[in-house]
């Protein structure tokens, strides 16, 4: 779609649901799932969210931590895992599902075509002056933008490193190497970015990562991070070339299309999930349940990680409805929350969860509420 100076469009649901990244995809699964007929919306050319355009390769927050085995955290998450069908990998205290480029989007879309009360917009951005008819709505843009659009409250977190994720081929296995090593050369470089690389598999072809940015990137136009993004993989490939023998002959196999940012604007509710809440564990309020610790990227240093109650964190309903008239909710990484509380909302098990239960929601919503008309209006910083 031509977005140019294009006419204002009607969007019209039962439940309509914007982002089609894992929350916004477990949302309308949900939601149709309860009988409602859903409108998923993402201006990508498919489902997969960051997941997919920032060229990430694992699937975090499906599992329970400190396990000696993978247990899933919940039906759907052994769901979500079974469908990818990749075996679980143990990374420290945690487990991890990992995928190749692509693959998330390919299963996401596989799922969505066995609901046909799903009906796809593909390759649409809503713009102000768009108008959407709908008995509930789900922001799961991932950056509260349909929330400002609707003049609802929202918040910046504050800005963390943005990363994209690599692999690089062409590595001497005869030659010893470890990404400590990297690491300590790289860093002799000073340069505005850090790599960090998942363990390395002697027996691979190919060593995976994700290049990570100073957080005074983050406000960068989105082909102009790109760009960057590009311009520091040659540079630390050019690095590896000349200070690791392992990496000689080495040159980049792939790269995100787009730079996944970690942070952004976020529902501004009464409750927020923020560090006593991780820390908490129980609550009686209805909600869901997450176990990835939070991955706080606040600068190239590395990620500071605040390992939750041993039990998981609730995040209650009211940190994803953002509207009780009309019914509009949001889910994902845009749910209300502190900085430290999105770096752990923002994983995809956690989305997929909240995902859910927005989708169960609103259905709820839709089935006894009437339709809704809003016009959406340009987005403004509240």
């Amino acid at each position: 779609m031509d977005h140019r100076n294009r006419q204002p469009l009607t969007f019209a649901a039962d439940v309509i649901v914007v982002g089609a990244g894992p929350s916004g995809v477990s949302a309308a699964l949900a939601a149709a799932q309860a009988g409602t007929q859903v409108l998923l919306v993402d201006e990508h050319s498919k489902p997969g969210g960051t997941l997919d355009h920032a060229g990430l390769h694992t699937i975090c927050g499906l599992y329970l931590p400190d396990r000696s085995k993978a247990i899933h955290v919940s039906d759907r998450a052994r769901m979500w895992a079974q469908a990818v069908g990749n075996e679980p990998r143990r990374i420290g205290r945690m487990h991890v599902l990992p995928i190749d480029p692509g693959q998330f989007s390919q299963t996401a879309s596989k799922m969505l075509a066995t609901q046909p009360a799903i009906q796809a917009s593909f390759n649409t951005r809503l713009q102000p002056r768009d108008h959407l008819v709908f008995r509930s709505l789900i922001d799961a843009t991932g950056q509260a933008s349909i929330l400002s659009m609707a003049g609802l409250p929202t918040t910046a977190t504050e800005p963390t490193c943005p990363g994209v994720g690599f692999s690089i081929g062409g590595i001497d296995h005869g030659e010893a190497w470890s990404s400590v090593q990297v690491l300590r050369q790289l860093a002799q470089s000073s340069r505005r970015f850090l790599p960090s690389f998942l363990p390395w598999d002697k027996k691979g072809k190919e060593v995976r990562g994700i290049l990570n940015f100073s957080p005074d990137f983050h406000a960068e136009k989105p082909l102009r991070l790109a760009e960057h993004a590009q311009e520091c993989l040659r540079i630390m490939l050019t690095d590896l070339r000349k200070t690791c023998a392992a990496f000689k002959s080495a040159h980049l196999e792939w790269s995100g299309k787009k730079v996944g940012l970690r942070s952004g604007r976020v529902f501004a509710g009464c409750l927020r999930l923020d560090e006593e809440m991780l820390r908490k564990g129980f609550t009686a309020l209805p909600g869901v349940r997450g176990y990835w610790p939070a991955e706080w990227w606040r600068d190239l240093r590395g990620p500071r990680f605040i390992y939750p109650h041993p039990e998981g964190f609730a995040i209650p309903d009211e940190c994803l409805q953002a509207s009780h008239c009309p019914p509009i909710y949001t889910t994902g990484m845009s749910l209300s929350s502190s900085s430290l509380g999105q770096a752990a909302a923002r994983v995809a098990g956690v989305c997929i969860e909240t995902g859910h239960r927005a989708g169960e929601l609103a259905a709820q919503d839709a089935r006894r509420s009437g339709s809704n008309r809003l016009v959406l209006k340009q987005a403004t910083a509240t």
